[in-house]
């Protein structure tokens, strides 16, 4: 996003440098969170061996456009859970009913925006690799829902 959202992100955007963490000498993080606007499977890679010591992740997931999460933090090591949802739609009956087809507890609307903040019930969209499961992503497409992403805590499973 832009660091001033009233004006585009062409006249406000910065260069920052960037090194891979394997390249810097310091002590391994215990939780490292990720929101890279879809980035974050470069920054797990670019970890290299930083990765097998860190304890708990938290990583932006967008549903619609990644599958590859889950399996390669499972693959890792790491025991995945999922927090809150977040999805946007205009159509506020569209997204109630697609919230209770796929139980999704809506927590939070801001009509400005048309986005929900919600949690999954005993019900999920997602499959055991968390992909979005195809009925439910064509059926949430069909009803306009912009954006489904949420975020994964995933924790060692050594981890004491």
């Amino acid at each position: 996003g832009a660091l001033d959202p009233g004006r585009p992100a062409s006249e406000t955007s910065i260069q920052v440098g960037c090194v891979r963490l394997e390249d810097e000498p310091f002590a391994t993080p215990d939780l490292l969170k990720l929101d890279l606007q879809g980035g974050e499977m470069a920054a797990l890679h670019g970890l290299g061996s930083y990765l097998r010591g860190i304890k708990l992740l938290y990583i932006e997931y967008d549903l619609f456009r990644f599958k590859d999460r889950v399996p390669y933090l499972r693959d890792k090591g790491y025991r995945c859970f999922y927090d809150h949802v977040q999805f946007g739609c205009d159509d506020k009956g569209a997204a109630k009913t697609c919230a209770r087809k796929y139980g999704i507890n809506i927590i939070k609307h801001d009509p400005d925006l048309g986005f929900y903040t919600g949690s999954f019930t005993e019900k999920s969209p997602l499959n055991e690799n968390g992909e979005l499961l195809p009925e439910a992503r064509a059926d949430m497409l069909a009803n306009e829902i912009k954006y489904f992403q949420t975020d994964i805590l995933a924790i060692r499973e050594d981890c004491p």
